[in-house]
């Protein structure tokens, strides 16, 4: 009885802890772009982006240094997953997703691009060292492009182009209202909301395994569905106050950034410490699923210029078919 009630009251910390992060951050992210003078995708793509993958990032190390390399590719294709299945359907059923044509050009390819550079490196069985190192010595050039993106965005809102969209309509910028922060503030308060979601995250994780151990779910189970979701669990709060703010290009920018901060700069790090074995139900299935749903929102994405309620729905309903599939034993053995 008192495990449970430990595991409860974990589980109810969490939750707190994820609702005021993702609040903290995202008033942070918004002040952010403000101040610089960028629409808040930009800000999404990196600075969230970044902060909402630090679970996987540790995650992944803790692993590769445990010599246990073969979570690490579970992890970060099952938090991909969820990212756009669940978490980015749950976000469109909120509120529908403007996309920008910058977007449709630029981040989505260079989504599908990275998975299916991360399925081509593991077809031989294995990341190496050698691949890790590739994948995270992109990351600065991928940074680079953002910033160059970031003068153009901030020169765009001074000159009060609103950004194109798909359909030749424009998005706003929000770049003209007053921001409540200083960028030092705002840095802070993406800094603190960064931290607290990552405890949220664990706290959560920790009392739902326990829970879970206590009804005696198998271990393959939990990892794969808890570990993968508990990792992510920072995109989705963000992405849901994003939503609910409508601060649509945040939300978008958040889930699109994660994922190929996921694949370059976490399996890169992964694979630096420890080679990451691969399995052949990854290459299989997992890959395929990744590199589908991800290749998915291009049209999706694309019709309307937008990512609708029921397009949001169609995600969802993909991301808990293959969960389904995956847990009756239709797509062979879980494991991570």
């Amino acid at each position: 009885m008192a495990a449970y009630l430990i595991a409860s009251a974990l589980v109810g910390i969490g939750l707190a802890f994820l609702y005021y992060g993702a609040e903290w951050l995202v008033d942070g992210a918004s002040d952010l772009a403000m101040a610089f003078g960028v629409r808040p995708f930009v800000i999404g793509i990196t600075v969230v982006a970044f902060g909402t993958s630090s679970p996987e990032l540790l995650v992944s190390i803790v692993a590769s240094v445990q010599n246990q390399s073969g979570l690490v590719l579970g992890n970060i294709l099952g938090s991909n997953l969820s990212n756009i299945g669940l978490i980015l359907g749950i976000s469109a059923l909120i509120v529908p997703l403007q996309v920008t044509l910058s977007l449709f050009r630029t981040e989505l390819p260079a989504l599908v691009l990275s998975i299916t550079w991360l399925y081509w490196m593991a077809s031989s069985g294995t990341v190496s060292r050698l691949d890790g190192g590739l994948l995270l010595g992109s990351v600065p050039l991928l940074m680079f492009a953002y910033w160059r993106k970031a003068r153009r965005e901030s020169a765009l809102a001074k000159s009060s182009l609103p950004e194109p969209t798909l359909d030749g309509s424009e998005s706003q910028l929000s770049l003209t209202a007053p921001n409540k922060r200083s960028p030092r503030r705002a840095s802070l308060w993406v800094l603190v909301g960064t931290i607290t979601l990552v405890v949220g995250a664990e706290a959560l994780v920790r009392g739902a395994v326990m829970i879970a151990g206590r009804l005696g779910i198998s271990q393959e189970i939990i990892g794969f569905s808890l570990v993968a979701l508990g990792t992510s669990l920072p995109e989705l709060a963000t992405s849901v106050v994003a939503a609910l703010r409508r601060e649509t290009d945040l939300c978008i920018g958040n889930i699109v950034g994660s994922n190929i901060m996921n694949v370059l700069a976490i399996a890169g790090t992964a694979a630096l410490i420890s080679p990451i074995p691969v399995a052949n139900r990854q290459l299989t299935f997992d890959f395929p699923a990744v590199v589908i749903i991800s290749t998915l929102l291009l049209p999706l994405m694309r019709t309307g210029s937008r990512l609708s309620r029921s397009e949001g729905a169609l995600l969802l309903i993909l991301y808990f078919g293959y969960l389904g599939l995956l847990f009756t034993g239709h797509l062979g053995t879980v494991a991570p």
